[in-house]
């Protein structure tokens, strides 16, 4: 089965969505999954809580404001407002900030995350079945790696994200390698696979963002 089954067409795309998960995840040729993070695993976005327990409610939603209004003018060259708005918090957030903190505070976060338990269950299926098991997010590596390692285990998954520039354990709140979304996600995903000796097996992300690392896998699922 290899459809792309999309879950914003209200019953009939929760049925398609409901139809491939239940399709066994033992093709043979496809022993790699590769799961989206936020909305795919998890029912709601991660990144602001996350910095909201670093940082307090207060500063972030300063910092989420003022990123979004420094933001326009490079959306109106042509950039993303995803990625102005994200490369802003954290030069507002997370600059000077220890490496460690970030991890804690991810730490702290996650057994109040709302996982998507269909998702969870299908990534414990690829597991059980030897598969190896990546997970790609736009969100912080760093973070995300601490909340996959709290719910599946610590050696589950691969973690490949928006990765933090660290200077000497502390965080200099850059982007190394831009924003892990669209374009730049499937181009790590592909790296990973070739890195790996792995054709792209099952993929499941949620659109539009995560179109072109589904392209890349022979099974898809869009949530």
């Amino acid at each position: 089965m290899s459809g792309l089954g999309p879950t914003n067409g209200g019953r009939r795309g929760a049925a398609v969505m409901q139809a491939l998960l239940n399709a066994p995840a033992t093709a043979a040729g496809a022993p790699t999954a590769v799961f989206d993070f936020d909305k795919t695993l998890t029912v709601r976005d991660t990144f602001l809580p996350w910095l909201t327990v670093l940082r307090g409610r207060r500063r972030t939603l300063a910092a989420g404001l003022a990123s979004l209004r420094s933001g326009l003018p490079g959306v109106s060259r042509g950039g993303s407002a995803r990625d102005a708005t994200k490369a802003g918090m954290a030069r507002r957030l997370l600059t000077g900030v220890p490496a460690a903190d970030a991890q804690a505070a991810a730490r702290r976060l996650a057994p109040r995350v709302l996982w998507s338990e269909p998702l969870c269950d299908r990534l414990q299926e690829h597991l059980q079945l030897g598969h190896a098991v990546l997970v790609a997010t736009g969100s912080c590596r760093i973070a995300v790696a601490e909340m996959v390692a709290y719910r599946f285990g610590a050696d589950a998954a691969q973690v490949i994200g928006t990765e933090l520039d660290e200077d000497a354990g502390t965080l200099t709140g850059r982007l190394a390698g831009g924003n892990c979304i669209g374009e730049n996600k499937a181009a790590r995903v592909r790296h990973w696979l070739e890195q790996a000796g792995q054709a792209g097996g099952w993929g499941y992300g949620n659109p539009p963002w995560d179109l072109p690392m589904l392209a890349l896998m022979q099974h898809r699922v869009a949530v």
